[in-house]
């Protein structure tokens, strides 16, 4: 099957997304320690990253910042108690993605996923295809 590159980019995108939502699932149900309080955390940033790149490839230097945003929203909502604002059962799905706890280190750990995933794209082959392809144009249009 032939399929374009945006398509492969989306399958990517899709694979990645379904290994990283297995991940933190799997953190939030029974890791403890570091890996829980850290790592999980770490790993919100490229789960929502690749979850929107699935269906998108606009804003692709952007939207780690963006994403970043929104995570520090969400740990707002945790500060003020959303979960039990909302009565979400302890132990759920829903309570356990959403969180329970508003913490400065989480901040700092969204910081952390968003500059790899910045650096992700910064660095990556489709990246540089396009920074190569614009320079192409450049180099054609001044001649």
């Amino acid at each position: 099957i032939f399929w374009s590159g945006a398509m492969k980019n989306r399958i990517f995108y899709l694979i990645a997304f379904l290994v990283f939502l297995m991940l933190e699932i799997l953190i939030g149900r029974y890791a403890g320690g570091f890996i829980r309080y850290s790592m999980g955390d770490v790993i919100v940033i490229p789960t929502l990253y690749c979850l929107i790149r699935i269906f998108t490839s606009a804003l692709k230097k952007t939207l780690p910042f963006l994403i970043f945003i929104f995570a520090c929203f969400v740990e707002f909502m945790q500060y003020i108690g959303i979960c039990d604002i909302l009565h979400i059962p302890q132990g759920s799905i829903l309570r356990i993605i959403i969180g329970t706890t508003g913490l400065w280190s989480d901040i700092i750990c969204y910081a952390a996923g968003m500059i790899i995933i910045y650096l992700y794209v910064i660095f990556s082959k489709e990246e540089k295809n396009h920074v190569w392809h614009t320079w192409n144009l450049q180099q054609q249009w001044n001649k």
